[in-house]
């Protein structure tokens, strides 16, 4: 066979792939992670709130701090995802301290869940399931 005829053959059998040629995009990088602190909103039913237990969840959180000076906080980790805290002072709704996380994007990935409730004479509150805790950057 003639060279010729060996280039036709090898063009007539690759042309039907060469639609099929993988097509490579760059993606840009993803962003830096961005150190800082998520904060811990309560909403509470009640005006006379006086300590918090509560869980938070996720892949890292670190040290709790209260959004007061004149409250006090005290934290410990229960797991390597679970921190568990007791706020005490006077509550209202609204922020309630912070904690420091390696990325601040990731803040959908924490929870926060209110496990007892007592006023600001120490009495445990009967029923918790009115407060909620939301976490945002």
């Amino acid at each position: 066979m003639s060279r010729k005829l060996l280039l036709i053959m090898a063009v007539m059998v690759c042309a039907p792939s060469c639609d099929r040629m993988p097509v490579v995009v760059s993606l840009p990088p993803p962003p830096e992670p961005k150190a800082g602190f998520l904060i811990v909103r309560l909403a509470s039913p009640t005006s006379d709130d006086g300590a918090i237990v509560f869980e938070i969840r996720g892949p890292a959180a670190g040290t709790a701090l209260a959004s007061d000076p004149a409250m006090w906080i005290l934290g410990e980790s229960v797991a390597s995802t679970t921190r568990r805290s007791v706020l005490a002072g006077d509550l209202e709704t609204g922020p309630l301290g912070a904690f420091a996380v390696p990325d601040v994007s990731t803040a959908p990935l924490y929870s926060a869940i209110v496990l007892e409730v007592a006023n600001r004479d120490n009495a445990v509150r009967s029923s918790i399931g009115a407060y909620k805790l939301t976490i945002a950057p």
